[in-house]
Parts: C-alpha cells; structure tokens; sequence
C-alpha cells in the first residue's frame, strides 16, 4: 500500500488531476474509494493515539494537519466528480455518448442518473407523435349523401294563417290550391289536415 507519504502524495495528485480535467473524468485507480478510505481512517486511529499519548507533542500537530490535508482532497475529488458524473449522464441522455473512466462505486450513480434524465427527457418530447399531430389536418368526415327531395301532390282544404308552410321559406297557400311540396312540409299539410293528397296517376 505505500508510506502515509506516498498514499498522501498520491492523493495530491488526484486532485490535481481532476481540477485539470473539467469535463471529463481523469483516470484513476479502480481502488481510489476503498483505498483512500482506509488512508482516512488509519490517518484518524494514529491522531487519535497521539492525541491519548501526548496532545501537547509536535506529532499531533503534524498528523491532525495530515488527515484534514488529506479529508480536503479526497472530498475535493469526490465532489468534482460527482459533478462530472452528473454532467455526462446528461449529454448522454440528449445525445446517446458513453462515459469513460468510471469507477465501479461510480457506475450505479451514473446509470440512475441517465435512466431519471432519460425518463424526464421523454416526458418532454416535443417531437412526439401527439405533438406532431397537432400539424396533422384532421380525416375528411364521410359525409352522409344528401336526403333525397322527394315531392307529394296536394290539394289544400282549409287556409290557416299559421300555415306550416310558412316555417319552410314558402309562400302560404290557399283552399282548393293544388300544389307540389317536399314530402316533409306535405305530410305537415296532411297531419293539419289543411290538405289532402292528389292521385296524379288519374291526371291526363
């Protein structure tokens, strides 16, 4: 595993490698989580062994400035790449690219964040089937062939001056007229019984 040195060294330098990248992630060893991890901790277990010996002693003062050097970096590289993380899983959702240099405690994080963009970035299509059909003209109703005008032959019996007649734009008709009316205003005559109909066969 190294000296505290070197491991605090190595650590340095992945912050410096990180900063230097800002839009991609740098390359880092698959141990980086656990590794730093346990640097963390066995930097915390000997300050706090130096702190029961002898709190006043120059050695503390050293290792306590070595942890929180340390705590700084590693929390410095963690948030950078987080920031990393999340900004990938967007283009990613927009425009279908990968991600390089995950790490595998990164990867869980970086495939929850793509499926919600992705799911968000459904939600709001524009180009949607429904939002296109907004510039689709509607389908041609079929429309029902017009009613046929048939005619009916009538000879009217009484005049009335509220002639139903007069409901359909035509002009009032007078007893003993005889007339040739769309079937529905001469069965208006007839029910009224203002009119009676004509057998035209017998008419020469």
């Amino acid at each position: 595993m190294g000296t505290k040195e070197d491991r605090s060294a190595r650590l340095l330098q992945q912050r410096r490698e990180e900063r230097s990248s800002p839009y991609r992630l740098s390359k880092l060893g698959h141990d980086f989580y656990p590794g730093t991890r346990e640097y963390l901790e066995e930097l915390r277990s000997l300050l706090e062994k130096e702190l029961k010996e002898n709190p006043m002693s120059q050695k503390v003062d050293f290792t306590r400035g070595q942890y929180q050097r340390a705590l700084a970096s590693a929390l410095e590289v963690r948030n950078l790449r987080m920031g990393k993380i999340a900004s990938l899983a967007a283009l990613a959702a927009a425009s279908g690219t990968g991600a390089d240099e995950l790490l595998p405690e990164e990867k869980g994080l970086y495939e929850a964040l793509l499926r919600e963009l992705k799911a968000f970035a459904h939600q709001y299509e524009f180009d949607s089937a429904r939002e296109r059909s907004v510039d689709t003209p509607p389908a041609a109703t079929p429309q029902s062939p017009p009613a046929s005008r048939k005619q009916m032959v009538v000879r009217i019996v009484a005049d009335d001056p509220q002639s139903p007649l007069e409901t359909t734009g035509m002009t009032p008709l007078h007893k003993e007229e005889i007339a040739s009316l769309p079937e529905e205003a001469a069965r208006a005559l007839l029910d009224a019984k203002r009119a009676v109909t004509v057998d035209t066969s017998k008419c020469s």
